[in-house]
């Protein structure tokens, strides 16, 4: 496994009387891609806000347990302004600064006293090609990020957690309110962050299919508890009726393959695709592959 980041031990959070996450135990990893999937209201993102301390700014919450950073407990001492530059943070539905595209990526890097034109206007550039969204607001940098399309918004945000070169990236939902193009798009920048080792990436969502696509490890919350962690493929394929009893299920495709297989039909069950079912399938029979 790859250095390990994040060691969280005994982690309990109560929003005044409710238990919202119970006895949680974990090592996140760097340069990894960590999903988290579960039913609404499971604790997932109640988790995510502790790992940046987001859970301070909610009335009545109350935290025990360790969660500890490279060995430095994140609640005891630790600056919350640099943990949240290390950890950044894309809410599921984020809003932007009523200021211009330009003025919300370099808001952070300027808070954190970059003020130089040519470095500011370097680290828009790059932080944009690396949300896939250059191309399309290159032209628009001096207008209102609030004209913008959700979707659009959504990579802005993004753009605006990677100005400031954390750690560690949180996604929550990242395909939502993308139109097909724009999902592949940000799909393969967040494998490209991987395999370059640019960020290390944790990211929830309810669609299982980008999670068999992107995900390295797989962690499964349910009622406030951690159930399930492992290989997301192996998870999906042999533990379903514990991700069923959870609220979730094994994406689209592997349900199909399965059913296939179960009927005798030889299919790869383990595909994360449709194109590399069909590949894979037309090797097997001596075919040719997809387009």
């Amino acid at each position: 496994m790859s250095n390990i980041k994040f060691d969280v031990k005994n982690l309990n959070l109560h929003y005044g009387k409710f238990h919202a996450l119970k006895d949680v135990n974990m090592e996140i990893p760097e340069k990894q891609i960590t999903a988290f999937i579960g039913p609404s209201g499971c604790g997932k993102s109640t988790f995510l806000k502790c790992l940046n301390r987001m859970n301070d700014l909610v009335e009545g919450c109350n935290i025990t347990g360790d969660v500890k950073l490279d060995g430095e407990d994140i609640f005891d001492g630790m600056d919350v302004n640099l943990l949240r530059k290390r950890v950044g943070m894309v809410f599921q539905n984020p809003n932007p600064f009523p200021m211009s595209v330009y003025d919300n990526i370099a808001y952070g890097p300027r808070t954190h006293g970059i003020h130089s034109k040519e470095k500011l206007d370097e680290i828009v550039e790059r932080s944009l090609k690396q949300a896939a969204i250059w191309d399309e607001l290159k032209d628009r940098l001096k207008k209102s990020a609030l004209g913008l399309s959700g979707g659009q918004q959504r990579r802005v945000a993004i753009a605006g957690v990677i100005a400031m070169h954390p750690d560690f990236l949180i996604l929550d939902e990242p395909s939502a309110g993308l139109d097909p193009i724009g999902r592949r798009e940000i799909f393969s920048r967040i494998w490209d962050w991987y395999n370059k080792g640019v960020f290390s990436v944790i990211l929830v969502s309810h669609n299982m299919d980008d999670i068999a696509r992107l995900a390295t490890r797989l962690l499964v919350m349910h009622k406030g508890k951690l159930v399930l962690d492992g290989d997301p493929m192996d998870i999906f394929l042999n533990h379903r009726e514990e991700l069923k009893e959870c609220g979730v299920d094994a994406p689209p495709l592997t349900q199909t393959l399965q059913a296939l297989k179960a009927r005798g039909i030889p299919v790869p069950e383990d595909a994360k695709t449709t194109k590399e079912a069909i590949d894979r399938m037309a090797k097997m029979l001596g075919g040719k592959k997809s387009c």
